[in-house]
């Protein structure tokens, strides 16, 4: 990794770590979507995409993509932030995508089902 996930780059430019399930269909697609659609919302922070792999090591970014079977241990370990009592447009996610994402009543996560350009 060129600095630690939060950290800016030589250009100061507000960098956010980016660790993707890396087992999608076509990653570089993925990565290049989500780009550009990130650039629409928040166009002075960058977007750094480090390799990682949820299955045999602990996250090393900002935000990261993993397997939902990790979700009790990363909340546990207080690896994941908490992100609230609701989730914009959860009626999208079917129900029982949703409950790994939570402990107590609070979020923790959003599920990315399939291939979904989501961040």
């Amino acid at each position: 990794m060129a600095s630690e996930p939060g950290q800016g780059t030589e250009t100061d430019k507000k960098v956010l770590t980016v660790g993707l399930f890396k087992y999608v269909p076509d990653i570089q697609a993925f990565e290049t979507a989500l780009t550009t659609q990130w650039k629409d919302i928040e166009p002075d922070v960058a977007l750094r995409f480090v390799d990682w792999d949820c299955y045999f090591e602990e996250p090393k970014s900002d935000v990261f993509v993993f397997d939902a079977l990790y979700a009790p241990q990363y909340i546990e370990e207080g690896l994941l932030y908490p992100l609230g009592k609701t989730i914009p447009e959860s009626s999208v996610y079917p129900a029982w995508t949703l409950e790994q994402a939570s402990s107590q009543g609070t979020y923790y996560g959003i599920p990315q089902m399939v291939c979904n350009e989501i961040l």
